[in-house]
């Protein structure tokens, strides 16, 4: 399971992601990894993506280098969203 920094329980995104979905602002690749550690499997988790989709977010040659979609963008807003509130708890 996917622990953040703060070592806060493991998160269920989608036990929460009607509550959250209402409020919820898109966050940046660069901004959600400036916040919390994960790797790219766990970006695989929460995207809900295959990893070899993410390895293509991080490619070296900006020519050849993908970026996520909108769902993967959405899904990290629901992470960043719900681990704040647990933070603040």
């Amino acid at each position: 399971m996917l622990r953040i920094r703060q070592n806060l329980p493991p998160v269920s995104v989608e036990h929460t992601a009607k509550k959250l979905d209402e409020s919820i602002c898109l966050i940046d690749l660069d901004q959600f990894q400036d916040y919390w550690q994960v790797s790219q499997s766990d970006l695989a988790l929460l995207t809900d993506a295959p990893i070899d989709t993410v390895k293509s977010w991080f490619r070296a040659n900006p020519s050849r280098r993908l970026h996520p979609n909108y769902q993967h963008l959405h899904r990290l807003a629901l992470a960043h969203k719900y681990w704040l509130l647990r933070l603040t708890q």
